[in-house]
């Protein structure tokens, strides 16, 4: 008696990438913010620019991330959710090639 497993084809599903990394950046996020208030609660070895050059505070160290973060989710987005690949119909490999470099 022969035993056959079937594969399971997994769904490529964009939504689960961009949930994935938007989840995944946004504990980095949140885990900079949480590191750096334990390593240096005052801010006095913070590289940024905005605290070390500028002396703006925490305030806008947050804002700075959120604003990142918005960003990343927003590109992410249109990477993962929006963006279609552009086909090009075409019958045969002589005529890909003429569409690939004369389109």
């Amino acid at each position: 008696m022969e035993i056959r497993m079937r594969k399971r084809k997994v769904p490529n599903s964009p939504g689960k990438k961009f949930w994935f990394f938007a989840l995944a950046y946004l504990a980095t996020v949140i885990g900079d913010i949480v590191l750096t208030y334990k390593g240096t609660p005052d801010l006095a070895y913070e590289a940024n620019p905005l605290v070390a050059v500028f002396g703006l505070g925490w305030g806008a160290l947050i804002l700075a991330n959120v604003i990142n973060y918005v960003f990343y989710v927003t590109f992410a987005y249109h990477t993962f959710v929006r963006y279609r690949r552009p086909t090009i119909p075409c019958s045969g490999m002589k005529q890909f090639v003429s569409m690939l470099f004369f389109f």
